[in-house]
């Protein structure tokens, strides 16, 4: 009955929890003691925590109460082991865990700055790309404004080359203009005094000399006329010559203008698509390597979560067999103690019996002995009778 109750006060013992504070086995010692000097006992039941104290401090107490008490130290001694086993394992697994962190995060760090390096790299081929086409986009405009103001230059050379010959020709004009006004006037002067002198001989003195006075006076008139009349047509000539000579340079310089103008805006345009084309290239080949970085890190993440995976899986793994194990080992030991607790259990039931019948038996016999002792009545002889 001491083997069964200390089993079963094996059986009551609480959860790790109480294995991590040790207030319960003391708690648990005390009321042993207690109960195992004959303490009040209080209300129990089969199988419960109580019965189990109960039926070890019963009436064989002491010896039985001392070997559930080693038991149940025995059994905390194994779970604070185990607990301490599971513990190590796990802080062994944690700080596996922590190395291939430690790991992925010096590798993380390191493709991190490598990133950086490329896309600085990067920066500094586009920097230098679009130096270069803006000094070339310099020289050339530089170039072609060298060679617009050489052609201006030519052309306005060429413009004042014109002027000359224009005012040359207008010189010119006028010499032959006013040659033939000369002539012209001499001519007429010559025909009107051919006429004066015919006209004269029939005419008296007095009034030849008033009509020589009036042929002098319409000579002049004449000839301020004539020359009045060819300034004019000069100044007609040359202003007509002037303006045709300056619409025909300006047009000239119009249209050179315009065809610089026109080359420049090629020059420009073509030097503006170069540029963004270059820019767009250099877009692209960023974007590609940011996306081929990105792809780099979502593979080596996955890499890394698949690792830990695998660890903590392995490591699930390992657990599982080590509790299979203990719990193996632990059946094994019950399976093992359970025979003897049994044995010693049907011994002492045997032996408690044995006692039990002993005392009834001699208990039997001092009231047998007893009665027959005492006088005799009908009564009591069968009475006698019965029990014997």
């Amino acid at each position: 009955a001491a083997a069964a109750a200390a089993a079963a006060a094996a059986a009551t013992i609480p959860s790790r929890c109480d294995v991590l504070s040790p207030a319960s086995n003391k708690t648990f010692a005390l009321e042993l003691a207690r109960r195992s000097l004959g303490g009040p006992l209080p209300p129990v039941t089969p199988g419960s925590y109580e019965g189990a104290l109960a039926a070890a401090t019963g009436p064989t107490g002491g010896a039985a109460a001392e070997t559930a008490l080693q038991q149940v130290r025995t059994i905390r001694h194994q779970q604070r082991s185990e607990l301490e086993v599971e513990q190590a394992v796990v802080a062994m697994q944690l700080k596996e865990q922590k190395k291939v962190r430690v790991v992925h995060n010096k590798a993380a760090e390191q493709m991190r700055r490598h990133h950086e390096a490329e896309m600085q790299r990067l920066a500094q081929q586009d920097a230098r790309g679009r130096d270069a086409l803006l000094r070339l986009g310099d020289s050339e405009r530089e170039k072609l404004r060298v060679r617009h103001a050489a052609e201006l230059g030519e052309t306005a050379r060429s413009i004042r080359a014109d002027e000359k010959k224009h005012a040359k020709s207008l010189k010119d004009y006028h010499k032959t203009n006013q040659a033939e006004l000369a002539a012209t006037n001499k001519k007429m002067q010559a025909e009107a005094k051919a006429a004066l002198k015919a006209e004269l001989r029939a005419c008296p003195r007095r009034e030849a000399k008033e009509k020589k006075r009036a042929h002098a006076d319409h000579v002049l008139h004449e000839r301020e006329h004539n020359a009045a009349v060819a300034q004019q047509q000069a100044a007609a000539h040359e202003a007509r010559a002037t303006l045709a000579v300056r619409v025909m340079h300006l047009k000239r310089r119009q249209a050179e203008q315009a065809r610089q103008l026109g080359e420049e805006v090629a020059l420009v345009t073509r030097l503006s698509e170069s540029l963004c084309r270059h820019q767009h290239e250099r877009t692209d080949a960023r974007l590609a390597a940011a996306a081929a970085q990105c792809d780099e890190r979502a593979a080596s993440q996955r890499e890394y979560h698949a690792r830990l995976c695998a660890m903590e899986d392995e490591q699930m793994a390992k657990c599982e067999q080590a509790a299979e194990k203990a719990l193996k080992k632990r059946q094994q030991a019950d399976l093992r103690r359970q025979p003897k607790l049994l044995g010693s259990g049907r011994d002492e039931i045997r032996r408690s019996h044995t006692e039990t019948v002993k005392a009834s038996n001699k208990q039997h016999k001092t009231l047998l002995s007893e009665a027959n002792k005492m006088p005799k009545s009908p009564d009591k002889s069968d009475t006698l009778k019965r029990h014997k």
